[in-house]
């Protein structure tokens, strides 16, 4: 494709511009005028990249990549713009200096720079053009973020006039301190955290507000529990999967106490991985001793359609769901609260049970990357849209299914997390709770 051809198709400008003054409310070092800049082109059916790299001499200090995915002809799916500060030397620009004794020099090009981490902070903004669009600033090397909140209104912008009229607002609105903790995120260096059930930990939710995690328990452990059943959604897991509850509340105060928290209600169990704590992005602010008032599992049920090795309950769950499987006439409905587990047949089951199962799909079948919640500021309908809530049988809005199951199982319908583990060979939440604090 000639260079007009892609002119054409990115224009003269970034997808998104910045001034200097506004680079450093995002972590980002000024672009010098003085650089010489080296301009890339590539395409991938049906994503167009531009790469930009800025020359400080023969030292690469920046660099912006722009994608665009652009279908049925002039149709834009999402654009993004990445724009990163670093600290490569390259032989005349030409041939990449390697970063250690062992390593080797490599060409020049977009995709050996973009495999080498940052050595700054990188804004990235991401227009969706079917969904909310995104706005982060990351440390990547430290695994730091900078809490921006605005989400709505991030997620509304659809071009760079929408993108500067936010910026200019955000900028206006910067709280005493704001700079304190973009230093913060732009110094800090890379740690090992280690954590363990209890452990209380903090997430920025924009520039004043917070909210807080209570870790359950680590899946890993929990694996090697003789009590765990081996069909268990636990089982099915993949990375580093922690059990988190999170306060339901947004708050000013950086530092509650656990004293503190107990007075504010929790969200019902999130299954998140273990790197936005192991890293230290969220920081462990206290520890408590694990209750049994704290512990809490979705009801969760799934389709036992064959007993395939190779493929676990929830991932032929999931296949369904995608239709990558037909829906099974016949089956095994599997039900875990807890560790205790049941089955029924599907001939056990009402109409009305058989119609809900042809459309439900657990809220068990993976991981969340980041540790961050989906149902902390959602209202309770916003929340109903949400997979991981609409299908926890506990839920208010699921009572009279969870009824009429109940009463296929022989339960009474105030049946609760204990009455269920009794009768089906599970732990009661004080025995939960004794392990969890054990381990």
């Amino acid at each position: 494709m000639k260079a007009a051809d892609w002119d054409k198709n990115f224009g003269s400008d970034d997808l998104i511009t910045l001034s200097n003054e506004e680079r450093k409310y995002f972590c980002l070092e000024p672009l010098d005028p003085t650089w010489s800049v080296k301009t890339f082109y590539s395409k991938t059916n049906f994503h167009y990249k531009r790469t930009k790299l800025f020359f400080n001499g023969n030292r690469i200090v920046k660099t912006i990549f722009e994608t665009k995915k652009i279908i049925s002809g002039d149709k834009k799916v999402f654009e993004r713009y990445i724009e990163s500060d670093t600290c490569l030397e390259t032989e005349n620009q030409e041939w990449l200096v390697p970063l250690t004794a062992r390593g080797k020099k490599k060409k020049v090009t977009p995709a050996s720079v973009d495999n080498i981490l940052p050595f700054g902070c990188t804004l990235t903004f991401k227009i969706n053009y079917d969904e909310p669009s995104g706005l982060w600033v990351s440390n990547f090397r430290s695994n730091q973020e900078l809490a921006i909140g605005e989400r709505e209104r991030i997620g509304r912008i659809r071009s760079n006039t929408e993108f500067k009229g936010f910026v200019a607002d955000y900028i206006a609105t910067c709280p005493p301190g704001y700079f304190d903790e973009v230093q913060r995120v732009k110094n800090s260096v890379h740690q090992t955290v280690k954590y363990r059930a209890g452990d209380i930990f903090r997430v920025g939710y924009d520039r004043t507000r917070y909210y807080y995690g209570l870790i359950l328990g680590e899946v890993r452990k929990i694996d090697k529990w003789k009590e765990l059943p081996n069909k268990h959604s636990l089982r099915s897991l993949m990375s580093v999967p922690l059990l988190i509850r999170f306060y339901d509340a947004v708050l000013p105060q950086d530092n509650l106490s656990a004293q503190e928290l107990e007075q504010i209600p929790m969200c019902p169990l999130e299954i998140c991985c273990d790197s936005g704590i192991i890293w230290g992005t969220h920081p462990i602010i206290g520890h408590k001793k694990i209750q049994p008032k704290d512990i809490y599992f979705h009801l969760v049920c799934t389709k036992i359609i064959s007993e395939d090795p190779h493929n676990t309950l929830f991932t032929q769950d999931m296949f369904i769901g995608h239709g990558l499987m037909n829906q099974p006439e016949q089956y095994k409905l599997y039900i875990e609260w807890g560790f205790a587990q049941t089955e029924l047949g599907s001939e056990q089951l009402s109409e009305q049970l058989r119609a809900f199962f042809a459309q439900y799909s657990s809220p068990h079948g993976g991981v969340r990357v980041g540790t961050i919640s989906i149902f902390i500021d959602r209202t309770n309908e916003q929340r109903l849209k949400l997979r991981d809530f609409r299908n926890n049988l506990l839920i208010p809005e699921s009572r009279e299914i969870r009824n009429e199951l109940f009463a296929c199982l022989g339960l009474k319908p105030d049946a609760d997390f204990d009455d269920f583990a009794k009768k089906y060979n599970g732990l009661t939440r004080d025995e939960i709770a004794i392990r969890l604090n054990k381990d």
